[in-house]
């Protein structure tokens, strides 16, 4: 696997303002996954979703790496509300540049996903290590591992007779090396 030469570092964005998003692509948009983390990124650079943080990750001087977006879960639909106000992981992405590189063997979307839970346990509104959420698409093999390597397990499981459907994953508070 090549290696990232540049020093890495992560930082919060306003997504409306932080021109690299607008170019960002997360692969090839051959599948589901990345086309929609693709399209939640345009949104979020749009305004037209809003994430209490944005987070992105770049190789200096500014090679946008990957970012992510968390805030409260609020979800309508009755199984999953029993989350809601939990802190939610709604977006993560490697820019397709980064996929199938790694930094001191550490992988990009372990290094953004790290970021993204120090930032929640260090966020003042969940306190010391939250449970955390996120919505994954089963079929999407190195999300779901990636999340799997970092505690998080299947909560609740995607319809199957749905090709569009996510399963939630859940993590336990725990504590996160700083």
């Amino acid at each position: 696997m090549p290696e990232i030469e540049g020093d890495l570092d992560s930082f919060a964005v306003d997504p409306r303002r932080y021109a690299p998003l607008k170019r960002f692509r997360c692969g090839t948009g051959e599948s589901r996954p990345e086309r929609e983390v693709d399209k939640m990124t345009r949104e979020y650079a749009k305004g037209a979703r809003r994430a209490d943080l944005f987070r992105v990750t770049v190789e200096q001087p500014a090679k946008l790496l990957g970012l992510a977006a968390f805030q409260p879960a609020a979800f309508s639909q009755p199984v999953l509300a029993q989350v809601n106000g939990y802190p939610y992981i709604s977006l993560i992405g490697v820019s397709r540049e980064f996929r199938g590189c790694k930094k001191a063997g550490v992988r990009p979307g372990d290094v953004v996903l790290l970021d993204a839970l120090r930032t929640i346990n260090s966020h003042g509104q969940w306190g010391d290590a939250p449970d955390i959420f996120a919505l994954v698409d089963p079929n999407n093999g190195p999300s779901c591992a990636l999340f799997e390597r970092h505690g998080f397990e299947v909560v609740i499981a995607a319809d199957p007779s749905n090709p569009e459907a996510d399963s939630l994953l859940g993590r336990q508070g725990k504590a996160v090396a700083g």
